[in-house]
Order: C-alpha cells, then structure tokens, then sequence
C-alpha cells in the first residue's frame, strides 16, 4: 500500500475494537459472539497516558479471539467517562435473545440498508448491551461468529472518510453524506475490517474510558511515522509513545483522535527497551 503523503505508508490495519466492561462479564458475553480467550494481564501505563489518571494505573485487560481474524479486547477502567464511544461493533453473530432494540435511534435505517447492500451483515440488527453501555449490531442470518467489523458515528462523514482513506488506505463501495461503508485493511487471519461510518449530528468528545466500545487498534511497523502521517491527514495526537508489556510481549502505544473525535490505540512491536520513544 503506498501512502498518498510522506513516502510509503506503514500501517499494517485494524485488528481490535476494545470493549469497557468487568473482565468476567465481558467475556461472558463475547463467548456466544463466537469469541475465545487469548491472553488476561494487567497493563502498566505512565500517568496520564490516556488523559484518565493522574498516576500509574495498571490496567486490567482481556485478548479475544474470533474466527473472523478481527479480536475483542475487553477493559476495566477505574472509573468510566459516563459518555457513549464513538464506536459500535458488527458481530458475525445472531442477536442475543433473537431481539432487536426496541427504540430505534435517527439515522438507524440508513445505517441497515448500507449494512445490507454492502455485505458486513446480511440481516441486520441493532442491540444495546445494558450492562455495558454500548450499542452493537449482528447478523440474523448467521451461524458464525466474531467481529466483521467496526462502525464509528462522528459530526462529518465526509471528513472521517477522506481521514481513513489518507491514514490506512480505507476504500468505499458506498459514500454519502449520512454513511460510507467499506474496509481498511488488517494483519489479521481475512486481511481486512469491514468499516462504517455513520453521521451523528450531536456526537460528544470522546475518551479511552467511554462506555461501549472506546477505541480501536491498529497496528503499525512504525509508530513515531505512522502519528506523524495521522496528524498530517487531520489526526489529535493524545499521548506521546509508551513501550510496556502486555500479554508477554513488549509492545509500544501511542493514542491519537480523529478528525471526527474518535480514539485510536497505534500498536507496534517494540526494538528497545525504553519507557518512552523518541
């Protein structure tokens, strides 16, 4: 994939949406989801990484895997924002219960006739999650299981896709002012996540500890470029880069925002063994 600014991109793509919920009550519900456990830890990061505490906060996490490649990482923070996340998940699954949400939200059939025209989901069905604040769609007609993908609801659509195509080489197969819909590449098992873009006129700032599903990942093979490039195609930068362990593994971070306010953890293997890069 070749970048559009500063030479070649080096984003090897999306490969989690992370989930707020208690470890045991998130994977309880990621398991029907078609989601097994990878790994729990507890991750050291530096005050004020993600802008929530002000000292070192270990923080618990969970890895799960589904059979669409595509992983669910759950989170316990301390203490939540209170405000819905930019993002939504579309599971492979059926809905629990068979149900869908009662009350409908503006802009919910735009979203589920482009669901259904493009592809992630045949059958379409909204549900909120009580427990866990969050609002998830899933396929009525489906056996399987796991994450075809990743919806995000932001003010300008037009600016947000013109943000992933710069940033991670998102290409759409339908763009309009209330929605596109298409994929952004991904290193994991099927190469690619499906990705949504929804308008949503009164979207709040948003933060790493929203309720629902906070943020998504994407990894890199070079974090310092990879947030130069996002902030060149309109990206916040939230914090400078970490290195820390998690899951046996010595990973940098770094937390960029949106054009449209959305958080992203950047996520590469790390090549030395400082606390922050350079």
């Amino acid at each position: 994939m070749a970048g559009r600014r500063g030479g070649p991109a080096v984003i090897a793509g999306v490969t989690h949406l992370t989930m707020e919920a208690d470890l045991d009550h998130g994977s309880a519900l990621a398991e029907p989801w078609g989601f097994t456990p990878v790994f729990r830890d507890e991750v050291v990061l530096e005050a004020g990484f993600e802008g929530i505490d002000d000292g070192d906060a270990p923080l618990p996490l969970s890895l799960l895997a589904g059979p669409g490649g595509l992983r669910l990482e759950v989170v316990r923070h301390r203490r939540t924002s209170g405000r819905p996340s930019a993002y939504g998940a579309l599971f492979r699954s059926p809905p629990p219960d068979g149900g869908a949400d009662p009350e409908p939200e503006a802009g919910e059939p735009v979203v589920r006739d482009l669901l259904r025209r493009a592809g992630p989901l045949a059958d379409p069905v909204r549900s909120r999650l009580p427990a866990v604040g969050g609002l998830a769609w899933y396929d009525a007609a489906s056996t399987d299981g796991g994450l075809a993908g990743i919806l995000c609801t932001v003010p300008d659509v037009a600016q947000e896709a013109a943000f992933w195509e710069e940033f991670a080489g998102a290409s759409w197969q339908e763009r309009g002012p209330d929605a596109a819909c298409g994929t952004i590449p991904s290193p994991r098992s099927r190469g690619e996540c499906a990705f949504v873009i929804a308008r949503g006129e009164d979207a709040p700032g948003h933060a790493m500890n929203d309720v629902g599903f906070p943020s998504m990942g994407v990894f890199s093979t070079s974090i310092a470029a990879d947030r130069d490039r996002a902030v060149a195609a309109g990206a916040t930068p939230l914090a400078e880069p970490i290195v820390t362990d998690v899951g046996g593994r010595r990973l940098a971070m770094a937390l960029i925002r949106t054009p449209g306010g959305a958080p992203v953890e950047l996520l590469s293997v790390a090549r030395n063994r400082t606390r922050r890069m350079g």
